[in-house]
């Protein structure tokens, strides 16, 4: 079921463009706002209050998981996770938004880039043409987890409730971006606990479908110097994704160049490595669905 659901929500997310518009995660805001303004003190500033907080919505989905499984030959079941798992992608499709910020840039359009920019980014970008279109390609490598990888991790382990537990503390952690309080403190870390293993499987999976040895190179260099289980999921993606498409770690100082012609030049070089960073992310979800299929025909003949 877990490897049919995927195909199914992978498909139909390729297919129905108004499939987004159905992520509205503002009640899910409002539900976080009125959890904190009712768990006051210092006990429940911190992991304690965030477990409280999480807890509603991964219960009632354990519950509705639990309940459906096995209605209707497993029917119920399998369309309850289709569900939630399409709910829980994205919410943003990264090709689209990748797609449009590539148009800007080769049209020479600097305000409608550095918008789309701003948004894929979450914050405002560098300013120099180079720098912004490498400060992309970073996020693109490090929200293909977000959006995809690190949901398909847990649905596979967890079914329904590990893609809406991964969704909900990835919201949270979004919601709490700006806070340096101990509950903060505590969202970061349980993310960049759920994050750990999705994020070096798909740091494996950008190697093997890039620059193998570069890639490699990178993501140890980002570990030496510190111990290597406390290295952030998103320096990871970074190292390894950059590495993989062989991406020069200087290669962003040619958005003040001043001849118009120099310029346009950068901008088709930076399109071109756009382009194969999206070309990355697909090659590593083939590859992530491969083998989640082997694993589960092996399942199967077992």
């Amino acid at each position: 079921m877990t490897l049919i659901a995927i195909l199914i929500s992978l498909l139909l997310e390729r297919l129905l463009d108004h499939v987004q518009d159905l992520r509205r995660y503002e009640r899910y805001a409002d539900y976080v706002e009125w959890m904190r303004r009712h768990l006051q003190g210092d006990s429940w500033d911190g992991r304690l209050g965030v477990l409280v907080l999480l807890a509603p919505p991964v219960l009632i989905t354990a519950v509705l998981q639990a309940g459906l499984e096995d209605a209707l030959f497993g029917l119920l079941g399998l369309l309850f996770a289709i569900a939630v798992l399409l709910f829980c992608l994205g919410p943003r499709d990264l090709g689209h938004e990748l797609a449009r910020y590539r148009e800007a840039l080769s049209a020479g359009d600097d305000e409608l880039a550095t918008r789309l920019a701003r948004t894929l980014l979450g914050h405002e970008p560098p300013p120099p043409a180079g720098a912004q279109a490498r400060a992309v390609i970073e996020t693109v490598l490090v929200q293909a987890n977000v959006r995809v990888f690190g949901v398909l991790f847990w649905f596979v382990i967890l079914g329904p409730v590990g893609a809406v537990l991964y969704r909900a503390v990835t919201e949270l952690r979004r919601h709490t971006l700006q806070d340096s309080d101990e509950f903060a403190w505590a969202t970061r870390q349980l993310t960049e606990i759920l994050d750990w293993v999705p994020a070096r499987l798909t740091a494996m999976g950008y190697a093997l479908s890039g620059d193998f040895e570069a890639a490699v190179a990178r993501w140890r260099a980002v570990s030496a110097g510190t111990d290597r289980w406390l290295v952030p999921a998103s320096q990871v993606l970074i190292a390894a994704g950059c590495g993989a498409l062989d991406v020069d770690e200087d290669e962003d100082d040619d958005g003040d160049a001043v001849d118009a012609e120099v310029r346009i030049d950068a901008n088709v070089a930076w399109d071109r490595t756009l382009q194969s960073a999206m070309a990355l992310v697909w090659r590593t979800l083939s590859l992530w669905v491969v083998v989640i299929a082997l694993l589960t025909l092996a399942g199967w003949a077992g």
